[in-house]
């Protein structure tokens, strides 16, 4: 007799290319809420990428802030559209391993540690038997706490969850995909554990750096904006903005050597961040007067400066720090 097989995917990283919470947070909000989220966000966020904050509670964090009191029904339904948008994240060779299985008739379970609400409407058209994710609580009038009502389905979590529904381990034969240190409890558990390297599927090592890169960005626009806005009050802006880039500039040196691009602070680096920064001094300079000469307030007006500047400091710090 044929020895039962079962097939564990994680999903995001292994069956997707991207994080689906952030792209969930981006569907469901829209990129300008998702933006100014993450920047009232970024301390939390900042912590856990430095290991100084656990998985579990940032990412309950970052949920409760985009989710909380939302009916349970506009959630769901926001998870159910969101289908066609994991289609186009889809990790392809990843989802060709799926279907081979799934063909050959083994029996299919998706463990991640996303919400069941937005990954289990596309695992359902996608012969997947079971679900397995992070669980909400809904409050009794039918609205989303903010608060998971399981454990975070990661780690040991995953192999915890599997045994619930399948606990007699010697009847089967498992194999399991998994792309993180959140699947390595899985993976060992398996008779056929396979890592899906990060340079197997498309993950972009840029995409990381422009994350890590917008939140520290974030902090350094949020103290340059705060001290122009004080000092602009007392003197005129043309010595507000010089002052208050001086300010934010010996904090955002050191978060984008150490933090955004995981270089030492050096001499050669310095003087490429104290450049590129000379060059979007002198941008933000031009246009603070642009905007301030067509007639829009002298506090605000450094607002259109940082949506023109900031990606284009992004560019040049890269070739800064990359050289």
């Amino acid at each position: 007799m044929k020895e039962r097989e079962i097939v564990i995917f994680d999903f995001d990283g292994t069956l997707t290319r991207k994080d689906t919470l952030l792209e969930f947070i981006k569907f469901a909000k829209g990129r300008w809420r998702f933006y100014l989220g993450i920047l009232f966000l970024s301390p939390i966020l900042i912590a856990y990428l430095l290991h100084l904050y656990p998985n579990d509670k940032a990412k309950q964090v970052v949920f409760s802030y985009f989710f909380r009191n939302m009916p349970y029904n506009k959630f769901k339904q926001l998870g159910e559209d969101f289908s066609a948008h994991i289609n186009s994240i889809i990790n392809v060779p990843i989802l060709d391993k799926l279907e081979s299985y799934y063909e050959a008739g083994a029996t299919i379970y998706v463990i991640s540690a996303s919400i069941i609400e937005w990954v289990e409407p596309w695992c359902k058209a996608h012969h997947v038997s079971q679900v397995l994710g992070t669980l909400i609580e809904v409050s009794e009038d039918k609205r989303i706490t903010g608060r998971f009502l399981s454990n975070n389905c990661y780690g040991q979590e995953k192999v915890n969850r599997l045994l619930s529904m399948e606990p007699i381990r010697e009847s089967y034969h498992l194999v399991a995909y998994g792309d993180s240190n959140g699947d390595k409890e899985l993976l060992a558990f398996a008779d056929e554990g396979n890592l899906i390297k990060k340079n197997n599927f498309i993950k972009s090592r840029n995409l990381q750096e422009i994350i890590r890169f917008g939140i520290v960005g974030c902090i350094a626009v949020f103290i340059q904006f705060v001290a122009y806005y004080i000092l602009v009050g007392y003197t005129t802006h043309n010595i507000a903005l010089p002052v208050s880039y001086t300010i934010s500039l010996a904090v955002n040196y050191l978060l984008t050597t150490l933090f955004t691009f995981h270089v030492k602070p050096s001499k050669k680096n310095s003087l490429g961040f104290v450049g590129s920064h000379a060059i979007n001094f002198t941008l933000q300079i031009l246009f603070l007067n642009l905007f301030v000469w067509i007639g829009i307030q002298k506090q605000w007006a450094i607002i259109p400066v940082f949506i023109i500047c900031v990606p284009i400091n992004f560019l040049l710090i890269r070739l800064s720090m990359k050289k």
